[in-house]
């Protein structure tokens, strides 16, 4: 039985720099219209996010599909509420944490100066850096990785094609999903999540059954119950589908 399915943003419900599928998450939009986590097997599991992105790009995307269940921003750290409006932050993220991430801005700051990389401002508990370039993107991390193991030791860092998100080794999206599990009451055994990179690996081995569609990582790849024929958000969609077929089979 899953009800509750989760699915990442970049390289999943969208890729970044790119149009959205409109026709794909119209049709997602669908099927999360009609879930309902306390119904399972007679709806399709209720549908959420759990993403690397800021506040404003998730609510955004939940408002483009029209969600009522809980979603969770910043890997995990922050959760909004569709239906009160109402946004909490994760209790492991406290000020010592926030120091060292305003810290750890001010540092890439300095570092991206000269380059097409930019800082993310939008982030409260991550320090992150984007850029359209992949190989600018992954020139950083070694300088990046030195930085958290000489004065940071508490942080990490995961990557995308576009992004490279230093955050706390208790703000995963792997601790994002148990504390969504928590708060919604729904075990981690019956939920399913979709994810694409290296971010994404931890909250995929916690959950009861896991996907990745056509375009992940290999290291995703690698870990994953399912990957999917399409990619990005066809991929997603097609992970839906799996599940309501999932639940009709239970």
């Amino acid at each position: 039985m899953i009800r509750l399915f989760v699915s990442d943003i970049d390289g999943c419900l969208s890729e970044p720099f790119r149009p959205y599928d409109r026709d794909r998450l119209d049709a997602i939009a669908r099927l999360a219209a009609s879930g309902d986590a306390r119904r399972v097997p007679v709806t399709p599991p209720a549908f959420s996010i759990c993403t690397g992105r800021p506040y404003a790009y998730t609510e955004a995307m939940t408002q483009l599909l029209g969600l009522t269940t809980p979603v969770l921003f910043e890997a995990g750290a922050g959760m909004f509420d569709p239906v009160t409006t109402r946004t909490v932050w994760h209790p492991a993220f406290d000020r010592a944490l926030e120091a060292e991430v305003e810290d750890l801005r001010s540092w890439l700051s300095s570092e991206v100066q000269g380059t097409d990389l930019f800082v993310d401002l939008g982030k409260r508990t991550q320090a992150s850096i984007i850029g359209p370039a992949r190989g600018a993107i992954y020139g950083m991390l070694p300088a990046v990785r030195e930085r958290l193991a000489a004065h940071h030791p508490d942080f990490v860092a995961v990557t995308t094609p576009v992004s490279i998100d230093i955050l706390g080794r208790r703000l995963t999206k792997a601790h994002g999903l148990e504390w969504m599990s928590a708060e919604l009451r729904i075990p981690l055994s019956e939920m399913a999540f979709i994810g694409d990179t290296d971010g994404d690996v931890g909250g995929l081995r916690a959950v009861g059954r896991s996907f990745a569609p056509s375009n992940a990582s290999a290291e995703v790849l690698g870990v994953v119950d399912v990957v999917t024929e399409g990619a990005a958000a066809g991929g997603v969609h097609e992970a839906y589908l799996a599940c309501i077929r999932v639940n009709g089979e239970s």
